[in-house]
């Protein structure tokens, strides 16, 4: 910490003065010396340590280090060890001396009060609170790293509340103590010294309206804490009671890291005078704290909850899916949560109304629903059913303009943790949608871009999505787990391997099997008549490139080898500008674990097997079960898979955001 302002001495009569603990206090020992004096020696009582300062190359050290000369480049500093037990217990005495070292001219009295001051958090990211007395102002990432980590309060413990618990001056439960960081103020010194002396906390204005501190003040009923610091309260006069050495606080966050807001807020105590004008505060301890971000987990994080819709258009109720989606997640141990047609006004598209995620610190982490600027018929059902007790929720509107297609967040993805050149991304890379670059096509909006930009921990990639008519990232790749040393593959859907696939087929003697034989509702297509469809094949190399494009880029951001990347056979037809897959696409799927939930491709039947499932099974993921979803009806005429029309909570990494490099 830095020296407190230096304490002027007088010869005529005692000088008085607070030292905090800890903290070296500059004394002036040339403001007021006798005529005549020429060397100056400095003692303390038991308790204050002398600290003489000066540069070697200009003050020659006195024998004995007794009577120091009478030069600017001798300082003295003093400290204390503990807090006084009265008012003015410590003293430090300096004589002044003459020619002869033997006469004394003159002598300064200070007198000392210690104070025990320090404001406190969780420096060391322990989960608990300890004294801490290094650099408490910064905040440092990586395993080594230092500084307190806020939670965002964007759950709602108590059933009471209307929104968000971090809407609420008031505590509105007990519980929701679990969600803030705990900040304790040490106070120890003389009773007395506070009645002319009073401790202050403060918060920066710009930070006032992204954090709030409660008070605790004894007891365990709601009326015992008290919001002292927030959007309505920069500064607060802590009321210490006698006796007193230690006050709780605890700090919650009110806001993500944003375009306008790195993620960083402090929080300080001053000791001030209150007997001079202007009050002058004597000494400040600030602490720094980071928001934690919001974090996107990818397919290969095991599932915890899968969500689908009931629905009903004019084909009936989506009854089989539902129980497809039943056998799938029992097979998977996870819990299938359905949202009735009441609460989704007969929307299925769950997948694009809402991401999940989580944030985490040290003492604690809870998911986090991220709800898209969609705003169609699943609008309210992420902040009316998913927002509860540590389950929370954070959303960015759009100012000014409606959403696109590519503001629903079946465009937003997240890879496995990756490894480019030599720096690690533990929490993998956020994947989102977007026109070609320079181009004026569709992208997603800049407030939830610059949002996700924000967080640092799962730096975005920008892909090339605007060529299909959804305009989806989950309609041309996906990632699945495997158990090899990669941990993943990712899947790309590939017209050349579909197209390959099919002259294979003919030139093994089956171009007479069809495409959706079996479905009364579509016309078949013989493998022939595809290869033959000049229009179908210059469609589906269109969109080739367009992958091939984005297969580059992934390769390049990602740290990907060609081995690391399956195609998965499929064809699209453009519709005016925009692509549109040709059978249900086998990319756009559900993964939960080792199940792969795919939409069926009503493929070629050729030796009573689909020749478009066998391709879907991707090469080198061994271990991985391949399920067929039929449901042609309701998603393919709709231009939505299984992914779009299902979501999944997933368990959060076991990697510390704080401990990585951004």
């Amino acid at each position: 910490m830095a020296p407190q302002r230096p304490v002027r001495l007088s010869l005529k009569k005692p000088t008085y003065a607070v030292c905090v603990v800890g903290v070296e206090t500059s004394v002036d020992v040339y403001s007021d010396v006798p005529k005549g004096a020429k060397t100056f020696g400095v003692s303390g009582s038991p308790g204050v340590e002398v600290f003489m300062v000066y540069d070697p190359a200009r003050v020659t050290v006195p024998t004995g280090k007794s009577h120091w000369p009478l030069d600017t480049n001798v300082e003295v500093t003093v400290s204390v060890d503990a807090a006084s037990k009265d008012l003015h217990d410590l003293k430090v005495k300096v004589s002044y001396f003459g020619q002869h070292e033997g006469s004394v001219l003159g002598h300064s009295m200070l007198y000392l009060t210690g104070v025990d001051l320090s404001l406190d958090v969780d420096t060391h990211r322990t989960g608990k609170v300890k004294r801490s007395h290094g650099d408490k102002k910064t905040w440092r990432w990586g395993p080594e790293g230092y500084g307190a980590v806020l939670l965002v309060n964007c759950d709602r413990d108590s059933v009471t509340s209307r929104g968000p618990d971090l809407t609420n001056s008031q505590l509105a439960s007990l519980d929701d103590l679990q969600d803030m960081s705990p900040m304790v103020l040490s106070c120890d010194g003389p009773d007395r010294l506070f009645d002319s002396h009073k401790l202050v906390l403060n918060v920066p204005f710009l930070d006032s309206r992204r954090v709030g501190v409660f008070c605790a003040r004894g007891g365990n009923s709601l009326e015992d804490y008290k919001q002292v610091l927030g959007p309505q309260h920069l500064s607060y006069e802590v009321e210490r009671q006698r006796g007193e050495r230690k006050i709780s606080f605890f700090v919650e966050g009110l806001t993500f890291p944003d375009a306008d807001f790195l993620g960083l807020v402090s929080l300080s105590v001053s000791l001030v005078d209150t007997e001079t004008l202007p009050e002058v505060p004597l000494f400040t301890d600030t602490v720094a704290f980071r928001m934690a971000p919001w974090i996107m987990t990818p397919n290969t994080q095991p599932p915890l909850e899968l969500y689908a819709c009931s629905v009903a258009d004019s084909h009936g109720p989506n009854k089989k899916f539902l129980e497809d989606m039943s056998d799938l997640a029992l097979k998977t141990n996870c819990k299938l949560i359905i949202c009735p047609r009441i609460e989704n006004r007969n929307d299925r598209w769950i997948q694009d109304e809402m991401e999940f995620g989580y944030t985490e610190a040290p003492h604690k982490s809870f998911p986090v629903v991220f709800d898209s600027p969609r705003n169609r018929g699943l609008k309210h059902f992420p902040y009316k059913r998913i927002l509860g007790p540590d389950f929370g929720y954070v959303t960015r509107e759009i100012p000014f303009a409606g959403a696109s297609s590519l503001d629903s967040f079946g465009n937003l993805d997240v890879s496995p943790p990756v490894r480019v050149g030599g720096k690690e991304y533990p929490l993998g890379r956020i994947l989102i949608g977007s026109s070609f670059p320079k181009s004026g096509g569709r992208r997603m909006a800049k407030v939830v871009r610059d949002f996700l930009q924000a967080q640092q921990v799962q730096a975005p990639v920008e892909l090339y999505s605007d060529w299909l008519s959804v305009g989806h990232v989950d309609e041309f790749l996906s990632f699945v787990p495997t158990s090899d040393q990669k941990g993943f593959r990712l899947l790309l859907a590939s017209p050349s391997a579909c197209l390959r696939l099919f002259q294979e087929k003919k030139e093994e003697g089956y171009g007479e099997a069809a495409q959706f034989d079996g479905l009364s509702h579509q016309v078949n297509r013989s493998i022939n008549e595809m290869l033959a469809d000049r229009s179908l094949r210059r469609d589906s190399l269109y969109v080739q490139k367009c992958i091939d494009w984005n297969r580059e880029v992934l390769k390049r951001e990602l740290g990907l080898t060609e081995r690391d990347i399956v195609d998965i056979p499929q064809l699209f037809s453009l519709k005016g500008s925009y692509a549109e897959a040709f059978f249900p696409d086998m990319v756009n799927m559900v993964v939960l674990g080792k199940h792969l939930g795919i939409p069926k491709p009503f493929g070629p039947i050729i030796n009573g097997h689909c020749c478009l499932e066998e391709g879907a099974v991707p090469a080198g993921a061994a271990g991985l079960q391949c399920i067929f979803i039929d449901d042609y009806l309701s998603y393919h005429k709709l231009l939505g898979e299984i992914h779009c029309g299902t979501n999944v909570r997933r368990k959060p990494f076991s990697f510390k955001w704080w401990h990585m490099v951004p």
